[in-house]
């Protein structure tokens, strides 16, 4: 080979050895600088987007999820849903032993019945009183006229007596006509007094038929009415707990968890079912605290999800938290020796987008591309 390169320099020279070399070097040239110019393209290319976007996937699909409860508590006698099924707004979920509300429901209603029935009676009981009123006042005065009668014969028997008396002094008259006169007028101041005694009683009797009337004007009607809305207020409470022994949808959605088995004893507000909407679905990024004052609403933003992969989604930041992630994380990520030791903390940002009608699986990952422009 050596020798082959000596007789090649023979034949062409040391100047066409030169000349041949040139062009290789220019082209080694062209060829680096076009690689330099690449790599600095490409870098200022990536600088211009670490200005102008923020990308992370910590990242992940949120929905609103509600859990649904009896506001009333008792054993659960039926569920009438599973995880994964969709339910509509009103459609029934679950539902109670509901036997021991229908009985005090029952127990209510004729409370309330009686309560309305002896309001209704009232004028009944009001006229009748009326009517022991008027007639105790019809006694009075027949017990009156009674003691008028009895004291024009007290005193007829009186003076009848005491002419007798005169003329049996006189001889005109036997004892036994004279005996006879006492004896009348005995009676008739018995008759007086036994008159006198009816007329007491029968006044007696108009005063209390009067207090009773007065009475039943005064609290008959207020203590009935209060009776009718007390009965009232026991069936609106035993219907409210009858009707809601059955537990039905407040939205439209899935059902996602099911927390409780039948048989088993449930408590007002203990949740029995999880339902999640996924019609109305966004994303929460969480963007680093140093980044995170670039992040202002309206910004558009590139969203890929998992669970869809190649699929680019469309949106744009909603809102900013006012705080980090782990402010209200369970475990605190600070040191609870009472030093501070610095962690990177960051902020959720919420992100609107067009689901393209896609049944996105609620706490699937994602990665997002926020286009802050500067």
């Amino acid at each position: 080979m050596e020798k082959e390169t000596e007789m090649v320099s023979k034949v062409l020279g040391p100047d066409e050895e030169t000349k041949t070399e040139k062009p290789k070097s220019r082209k080694f040239m062209v060829v680096m600088i076009i690689i330099l110019l690449a790599a600095a393209g490409a870098g200022v290319y990536w600088w211009y987007l670490l200005q102008t976007t923020i990308s992370t996937e910590n990242a992940k699909v949120v929905t609103d999820i509600s859990d649904i409860s009896f506001r009333v508590g008792g054993r659960m006698e039926q569920i009438s849903v599973a995880d994964g099924d969709k339910v509509a707004k009103g459609q029934e979920l679950a539902a109670l032993d509901r036997e021991q509300y229908r009985i005090a429901m029952e127990q209510a209603q004729a409370a309330l019945d009686l309560a309305k029935a002896n309001y209704a009676r009232l004028p009944y009981d009001l006229q009748s009183k009326n009517m022991a009123v008027a007639k105790a006042r019809d006694q009075v005065a027949i017990a009156g006229t009674a003691v008028s009668t009895a004291q024009i014969a007290v005193n007829d028997t009186q003076r009848v007596l005491s002419k007798n008396e005169e003329l049996f002094k006189s001889g005109a008259i036997s004892e036994e006509s004279l005996n006879t006169s006492r004896s009348s007028y005995e009676k008739a101041v018995a008759a007086l007094e036994s008159a006198r005694f009816s007329l007491q009683s029968a006044q007696i009797s108009l005063r209390d038929n009067q207090q009773q009337e007065v009475a039943a004007d005064k609290t008959s009607e207020p203590a009935l009415l209060a009776g009718v809305k007390q009965a009232q207020a026991v069936y609106d409470a035993a219907a409210y707990n009858y009707n809601n022994s059955i537990l039905k949808s407040p939205l439209e959605g899935t059902v996602v968890r099911t927390a409780v088995q039948v048989g088993e004893t449930v408590t007002a507000g203990q949740t029995v079912l999880s339902l999640a909407c996924p019609d109305n679905t966004w994303i929460i990024a969480n963007i680093e605290e140093k980044k995170i004052n670039r992040v202002h609403a309206g910004q558009g933003v590139e969203i890929r999800i998992d669970s869809y992969p190649g699929k680019v989604f469309k949106g744009s930041v909603a809102s900013v938290g006012d705080v980090s992630q782990s402010t209200f994380a369970l475990f605190s990520s600070e040191s609870t020796s009472g030093s501070f030791t610095k962690v990177s903390q960051r902020v959720p940002v919420k992100i609107s987008f067009d689901n393209q009608g896609l049944a996105l699986k609620v706490g699937t990952s994602a990665q997002v591309k926020i286009y802050t422009g500067k």
